[in-house]
């Protein structure tokens, strides 16, 4: 999970996710890492996601979190909410295909503007041990310029409970976060019934880009190389 993606921490709070009707699900991260940067100012969150996922596959939720962009301004955002509809489609025994399309509402201005945003994320998985994302929007935190963000990974299951994975990627967010993202990340995640634990190395580094004027962008806490420990339970 080099960005968490709301796709990607779906796949964390549901490790057996498949099942139709409604799933809750809550979640404790000793930071809220997306991208290259932290949601959270480097500070632990505790986060809250509901679904209902009909048997054809389709799927709609909300995904709650508190936020802090380390933000000055008055009237700074202290919650996201995410509103998404999804679906998920398996073809053969190897490979399964999920898109979703969410939302990103919070409860005031970033950075001293509105921020409101969607965000389209597809994912194509084989075997559940390799996993190809590609996240985009043209309107990222509403501040007009477009981001996008792919990614490729790999889990390995060491045992029925234990996997181990690592993930490699890009985000382009010099549009509005001034800087471009390589991303890499490797981890282990536990699992135990309704009980999900993984951690993870999140190691991002920075490619510089100032040719966009500062006046209007959004300055989020960097991450470089920092572990993250996320528990979760589902019911």
């Amino acid at each position: 999970m080099g960005a968490v993606s709301l796709a990607l921490l779906l796949m964390l709070l549901y490790p057996s996710t498949g099942n139709a009707g409604l799933n809750t699900s809550v979640l404790f991260a000793t930071d809220y890492v997306y991208g290259g940067y932290s949601k959270s100012n480097g500070k632990a969150v505790a986060q809250l996601n509901l679904d209902y996922t009909l048997a054809s596959g389709a799927y709609a939720g909300l995904w709650w979190s508190p936020v802090d962009f380390n933000d000055s301004f008055p009237d700074s955002a202290s919650l996201e909410l995410s509103p998404y509809l999804g679906w998920g489609k398996r073809f053969g025994l190897d490979w399964r295909l999920d898109g979703v399309l969410s939302l990103y509402v919070y409860n005031g201005n970033l950075f001293g503007k509105d921020s409101d945003y969607y965000l389209i994320d597809m994912q194509l998985v084989y075997r559940d041990m390799v996993t190809a994302q590609l996240a985009w929007t043209d309107n990222f935190y509403n501040r007009d310029r477009s981001y996008y963000e792919y990614n490729l990974s790999f889990a390995y299951p060491v045992s029925d409970s234990l996997d181990a994975s690592v993930g490699l990627g890009f985000s382009k967010t010099s549009n509005v976060l001034e800087y471009d993202y390589v991303l890499f990340n490797a981890g282990v995640s536990w699992y135990q019934g309704p009980f999900a634990v993984d951690f993870r190395l999140m190691n991002a580094r920075d490619v510089d880009d100032h040719s966009q004027p500062v006046s209007w962008l959004v300055h989020p806490k960097q991450i470089h190389s920092k572990w993250v420990l996320s528990v979760s339970y589902a019911f």
